[in-house]
């Protein structure tokens, strides 16, 4: 009888453990679905309603996937120059080939633009310098050390003007179109040295 008794009590304590835990997983699965659901609308609230969604370069843009349009002014003549680039520490982070400048009568010169700015068509940026050689000088080179090109470095700091332009506001590609572009304060343009007396817009 009291075998009888203890194997009843056995029973029914496993079936109370089985239903326990039958019922802390369909907690938790409760809380994982909510959690989820939670986590949906959080990320579909990211942005603001009114968030200016279109107006942002986003990776996928179109535009993010064009090479940027940089237009800047050196303090002196430096449109047959080749500009390499260094760092704060001075050390030559990058340089071109012989090839990447061009071939004769097709080097890659910047484009002129209206008051002295020129179209970059090199790939010059916040850590150019250009060298005191010219193209057709530079080409003639044969394996350039980093340690010759830093000694050929004839200005560390040329720049008195450098920006990216924002390509939904230029009407067309060309010199003419960034020249409107220019004269219409650059508008989306990310200014990156400004050392000229021009006010641009924001």
């Amino acid at each position: 009888m009291k075998r009888i008794i203890l194997m009843g009590l056995l029973l029914s304590a496993m079936n109370l453990l089985a239903a326990a835990c039958g019922s802390a997983r369909c907690t938790r699965k409760a809380e994982k679905s909510a959690t989820e659901n939670k986590t949906v609308m959080v990320s579909d609230k990211t942005l603001p309603e009114d968030s200016p969604r279109d107006t942002e370069l986003k990776p996928n843009s179109p535009y993010s996937m064009l090479p940027p349009i940089v237009i800047y002014k050196t303090r002196a003549d430096y449109r047959h120059l080749v500009p390499i680039q260094i760092s704060e520490a001075g050390e030559v982070l990058s340089f071109p080939s012989a090839s990447d400048l061009g071939t004769p009568n097709h080097y890659a010169y910047p484009v002129e633009l209206a008051d002295g700015f020129l179209w970059d068509q090199r790939g010059v940026g916040l850590r150019s310098v250009f060298l005191d050689l010219t193209y057709e000088e530079y080409a003639a080179l044969e394996h350039p050390s980093t340690d010759m090109l830093l000694r050929h470095v004839r200005d560390k700091k040329p720049f008195t003007f450098l920006a990216v332009c924002d390509r939904r506001y230029l009407q067309d590609e060309t010199a003419d179109g960034l020249n409107r572009y220019i004269a219409q304060g650059m508008p989306g343009a990310n200014i990156l040295i400004n050392e000229t007396d021009m006010i641009f817009a924001r």
